[in-house]
């Protein structure tokens, strides 16, 4: 018989809610005595895991990675590394693609980029989509000892896009629209970005406003073009709203409002500055 408990640590900061299954309680002890094993010389950071643990009654690993998750919202990073080790000895993909982060960018672990990178290259191969945009993520930009490699990039941010990772369909229409590691193709990045519309990622309407008001890779519309800009700025988008105010102060897309163009270029202005 399943059971939705609500996690009492997190609920009211992350009102987070695990499916749990009493039939797995058996594999919760074994976690937890396997923690308890290994990490007993730190008592408050084990005191914190028994209460963690008492309310698992799933014994699904996955959840204790998402447990970790949660420990880094809380800015618990050493805590976050040994839900993280716990699951990923046991196998979770997820959790050895946060232990390369962890060790990535040094966070809540020494910094150790070739052990980072190791780790996050296994889960990417095990086909863990965070894994796979991470991976094109730092290929495309490079990183401190990693050289940048536009192609590696975009073989990685395609496997992320075609998972549906929103940031990582966006990376990859910047890719298509300025020929980085991929013939340039606008139509090709005006169609990725249409797939990220709506998915609480403003750059993509605020990118594709830009297409539609420059016709390329798509007919010139500057109403549309409008429209995206004004949709992505009331998402907080920056840049969108400095592109609303010129578009009222031009009277590209709408009809001209000197007050309205005053208020937008504030509003991104202040925003800027956050």
């Amino acid at each position: 018989m399943k059971k939705i408990i609500i996690l009492n640590v997190f609920c009211q900061i992350f009102m987070a809610n695990f499916l749990f299954a009493s039939e797995y309680s058996d594999l919760v002890s074994e976690v937890e005595q396997h923690i308890k094993n290994k990490y007993s010389n730190n008592a408050l950071i084990l005191k914190e895991l028994e209460k963690d643990f008492q309310e698992i009654v799933n014994g699904k690993y996955s959840q204790i990675t998402k447990i970790g998750k949660l420990k880094v919202m809380q800015g618990k990073f050493e805590e976050a590394v040994l839900f993280y080790k716990s699951a990923f000895e046991k196998g979770d993909v997820e959790a050895e693609f946060s232990l390369g982060e962890s060790y990535f960018g040094g966070c809540g672990v020494g910094k150790n980029l070739e052990e980072g990178l190791k780790l996050i290259k296994s889960a990417a191969d095990k086909d863990n989509a965070n894994a796979q945009a991470c991976l094109g993520a730092i290929y495309i930009y490079g990183s401190s000892g990693i050289e940048k490699d536009e192609k590696e990039a975009v073989k990685w941010l395609k496997r992320a896009a075609d998972k549906g990772v929103v940031r990582s369909i966006y990376t990859l229409s910047l890719c298509y629209s300025m020929g980085t590691g991929v013939k340039r193709d606008d139509k090709e990045s005006v169609k990725l970005l249409k797939s990220a519309i709506g998915k609480n990622y403003p750059q993509a309407e605020s990118r594709l406003g830009f297409f539609y008001e420059t016709g390329r890779g798509v007919k010139k519309d500057e109403k549309e073009a409008f429209k995206l800009y004004m949709q992505a700025a009331e998402q907080g988008a920056v840049y969108a709203m400095s592109q609303v105010s010129r578009c009222y102060s031009e009277g590209i897309g709408v009809k001209r409002d000197k007050a309205q163009a005053t208020k937008w270029l504030k509003m991104s202005a202040g925003n800027s500055v956050r």
